[in-house]
């Protein structure tokens, strides 16, 4: 039905394979099988951990800590496909690149701050 969309999609699936997928960091590809096997012990966590109360806030942890890192990954990649392409798409990566690490700047900030609050609770609890 749509012809015109055929060379399109081949295209983009062009880009995708020998442009983006080469510059993804290979650290992503385990942070993201990190993220799976907190996910799937966090889902299945009272058949695999039935007499462990403290996994699930290991895996949480696990799992925010992960999440904490995409922003500089896809930063990174950004830039990294800035790099290889040409003309004005460079450019247009860059600022993907560069709005992608304020992104990571504010949400590493965020996390921080909430990563302390959650230590000084804990160390509350404990004290008193």
């Amino acid at each position: 039905m749509l012809t015109w969309l055929d060379p399109l999609v081949a295209q983009l699936l062009r880009f995708i394979r020998y442009t983006v997928l080469p510059a993804v960091p290979r650290a992503l590809w385990w942070v993201l099988l990190a993220m799976m096997v907190a996910s799937l012990n966090l889902v299945f966590e009272r058949e695999v951990w039935p007499n462990t109360p403290k996994a699930e806030p290991v895996f949480t942890g696990g799992l925010c800590t992960a999440l904490a890192t995409l922003p500089w990954f896809a930063a990174d990649t950004a830039r990294r496909i800035s790099q290889k392409v040409a003309s004005w798409w460079c450019g247009m990566w860059w600022l993907v690149a560069l709005g992608c690490y304020l992104v990571a700047a504010a949400s590493t900030f965020i996390f921080c701050i909430v990563v302390v609050s959650m230590c000084w609770k804990m160390v509350a609890l404990i004290f008193h």
